[in-house]
């Protein structure tokens, strides 16, 4: 799926609008990007990230919406799925099938040395110290590992039935890199088994309207307000449905995000998708 360069906040909020659409079919998305950023997991304090993150990130910062730890975006190749799976699920079979298939790929096709960690740290959002957890300098079971560590990683969420990961290949000159790519679309196409299509996001998205949808969801006083130019907000809890708790899924936006999402429910980021 092409969705044009972007930044990070552009790539964690079309990776939402895409998972809030619910598509019937496997998504695969290979980002591209529009210089380096970093993200961090939705369970972790902005406090203590931004005492890792990597030089020359500057404000290209902004929270995923899956878990995890930092992960510096500056030369890796960054990616998304997003695929209904309705019933009951667990998260690691799920993480350990997903690595399985992409370990596949990168074996086959690159020749790659690599394995799946078998025992590793917990997924914690900081240490017993306050230090925000690096993703790749601290693996868990089921990430890929090769001679130098841990190269490939990811988290999962799952929004009614359908699940959104996100992975990260960290090796050299692996952005932009199309047999790498070309090894991760094998391998999950091998797994499940599927044949990818190429598509537009924005035949993807804009279609169903998914874009306006996260607008919604983001609170329309702190859209106004990143509008003004108001620098980092605080967005208020959802109210609980009925006989379920309620999720603060996002405890702060950033205000960059919050104008690209404003400009995205006004119709100028859809001129801009269509374009690229």
């Amino acid at each position: 799926m092409d969705s044009g360069p972007l930044d990070v906040f552009g790539q964690m909020a079309l990776d939402e609008a895409l998972a809030q659409s619910q598509p019937p079919d496997f998504c695969l998305r290979f980002y591209k990007w529009q210089g380096i950023g970093a993200t961090f997991g939705y369970a972790q304090r902005f406090r203590e990230v931004a005492e890792t993150l990597p030089d020359g990130a500057g404000q290209r910062v902004t929270r995923r919406l899956t878990g995890g730890g930092v992960v510096p975006h500056v030369d890796d190749l960054t990616f998304s799925c997003v695929f209904p799976l309705p019933g009951p699920w667990r998260p690691a079979p799920l993480y350990s099938r997903l690595h399985a298939a992409i370990l596949t790929g990168l074996r086959d096709k690159l020749r790659l040395e690599a394995w799946l960690c078998e025992r590793g740290g917990r997924a914690a959002p900081s240490n017993a110290q306050g230090v925000a957890m690096q993703c790749f300098a601290e693996p868990v079971a089921q990430d890929i590992m090769g001679p130098t560590g841990k190269i490939l990683g990811g988290a999962i969420r799952r929004l009614g039935d359908t699940i959104l990961y996100q992975g990260s290949l960290q090796l050299p000159s692996a952005r932009g890199n199309p047999e790498m790519a070309g090894a991760i679309a094998g391998g999950l196409a091998q797994e499940w088994p599927l044949r990818f299509q190429a598509q537009s996001f924005a035949s993807a998205i804009l279609e169903s309207g998914a874009l306006k949808v996260v607008v919604r969801r983001l609170a329309p006083d702190a859209i106004r307000a990143g509008c003004r130019g108001l620098g980092p907000m605080r967005r208020m809890p959802p109210k609980p449905r009925q006989g379920r708790k309620a999720a603060a899924v996002w405890p702060f936006i950033r205000a960059p995000w919050v104008s690209w999402l404003a400009t995205a429910g006004s119709g100028g980021v859809r001129w801009k998708i269509w374009r690229s």
